[in-house]
């Protein structure tokens, strides 16, 4: 602790008019108290030329002021004093660097030392221990001959800590987006996997239904004609519907096609002609050819040199 804690009085009154001019007798710069002293803040910092920082401290109740020489605070005002949990006589004596926390002691001191008037941000530490978030600024003044350092503290810990809320809220934030992205790359991959076993499935079905089933629905229609066979090519174009993915797949491409019309598209894949597909769906050929007719044209092959058959069993 230091020796004495004295109050210091600077009163521009003892200099001369020439070195103080005209200005500087209206003004008397007195440390007695802490209040008087923010008081003349705003004056001293509009002097300097800086209308930015001057108009803020033009009422001092919002600002912690300090005088210090070197270092060592020579006084302060009361508003400083509850920022930090001190009185004024506490603080006296007290050198600056004990204000703040220690990732903010060589910032402060490097402003000290290069003059620097700021504004600039910094930590300081308050009596309990807790940060006191503050902007600084501050400017040399002179004294006795000598030149000593007088600072304004304002308080901005409630927007530091808004600002906090807002960070921590955007890394959630981000978080939860960086989860739903793995989310969704996982849900892809399931579906892709999924889709290629379904597809390994029907092709699997529709393997066996050519080894086993086809050949011997091929027999039969050999060997059978009239209403019979109607039925049997319906058959095995129901069968060629359920057990192959054409018929999901050209719906999925052109969705304008009727339910009809993709009934006779799968009949016509099978290799039916004309005359077939219409005793299988026991209507008449003309019927079927108008069919055709709106089904190349859905396809966008009306006009197109393309077998309609060799084209379907590209879908």
């Amino acid at each position: 602790m230091p020796k004495a804690k004295k109050r210091l009085t600077l009163s521009h009154s003892k200099r001369s008019a020439t070195k103080a001019g005209a200005a500087s007798d209206k003004m008397v710069l007195s440390l007695a108290r802490g209040e008087r002293l923010a008081g003349r803040v705003g004056a001293v910092l509009q002097s300097s030329g800086s209308a930015e920082y001057g108009r803020p401290f033009i009422e001092p109740t919002f600002e912690g002021v300090v005088l210090h020489d070197q270092g060592e605070i020579l006084d302060a005002n009361p508003v400083l004093a509850e920022m930090l949990g001190y009185t004024v006589e506490e603080l006296i004596g007290f050198h600056v660097r004990e204000l703040f926390m220690p990732e903010s002691e060589s910032t402060v001191m490097a402003k000290i030392a290069s003059g620097n008037t700021g504004p600039y941000e910094a930590v300081a530490k308050h009596r309990d221990g807790s940060a006191v978030y503050v902007e600084i600024i501050a400017r040399a003044v002179e004294y006795d001959g000598r030149e000593i350092r007088m600072a304004a503290l304002h308080d901005v810990t409630s927007r530091k800590l808004v600002e906090q809320q807002f960070r921590a809220a955007n890394e959630a934030l981000r978080a939860e987006q960086a989860r739903l992205q793995r989310k969704n790359v996982a849900l892809s991959e399931l579906l892709e996997r999924l889709q290629r076993e379904r597809d390994e499935f029907a092709s699997e079905i529709h393997a066996n239904m050519e080894r086993l089933v086809f050949p011997l629905l091929r027999q039969l229609l050999a060997r059978v004609d009239g209403p019979d066979r109607r039925i049997l090519n319906q058959l095995n174009a129901s069968l060629r519907e359920i057990t192959a993915p054409f018929i999901y797949r050209l719906e999925s491409a052109y969705s304008a096609l009727s339910p009809r019309e993709v009934e006779i598209c799968s009949l016509i894949k099978s290799g039916l002609s004309c005359k077939d597909i219409a005793s299988t769906l026991n209507t008449s050929v003309n019927t079927i050819l108008k069919h055709r007719q709106r089904i190349r044209k859905k396809l966008g092959i009306s006009n197109e040199q393309i077998n309609l058959a060799t084209y379907l069993k590209t879908i």
